[in-house]
């Protein structure tokens, strides 16, 4: 059995997204096409490099909150452009948070939390959703219990 990876969990990705600090995927099984969903932390390495640039772009949103403000006004009109202009700037800040490696290792993690609902294919060498890999057993007991009904059939035809 393989051990979740990057290489062999990537093809399972239907869809991915990003949500604050949170990755929300969709594993599709190539086989019975069976849709799982799974959620992980997305976690970032904390160095100095990342520590500034995310104090940039903080103070980089407070300014255009504040421009924002002084252009349109403190009434009515200047809060919604405002809280408009936060929401917009805090979700790029957030997504330029991360690093696409953090991605892809909370993607591995969201797997490894649904990893129950699949199996791994060592003959195809990928995972697959455990009801493709029970059905296929399925199938086979099935065709052998076919064979078997139709062989006690046929002697009793014979006789009558």
């Amino acid at each position: 059995m393989s051990s979740p990876s990057w290489e062999n969990v990537e093809a399972l990705v239907a869809s991915k997204e990003q949500e604050r600090g949170t990755m929300v995927v969709t594993f599709q099984c190539p086989v019975s096409g069976e849709t799982v969903e799974g959620r992980a932390s997305l976690n970032t390495e904390r160095s100095l490099k990342s520590t500034v640039k995310e104090s940039f772009l903080r103070q980089l949103v407070w300014s255009l909150m504040r421009t924002v403000r002084r252009m349109l006004g403190y009434r009515m009109a200047g809060s919604i452009a405002s809280d408009a202009t936060r929401h917009v700037a805090t979700d790029a800040t957030e997504k330029a948070r991360f690093s696409e490696a953090d991605r892809q290792k909370a993607i591995v993690e969201a797997f490894e939390r649904v990893q129950s609902q699949f199996r791994w294919d060592e003959g195809d060498g990928r995972w697959v959703h455990v009801s493709a890999a029970s059905g296929e057993d399925a199938g086979a007991v099935a065709d052998a219990g076919a064979d078997a009904e139709a062989a006690d059939a046929s002697p009793e035809e014979g006789e009558a």
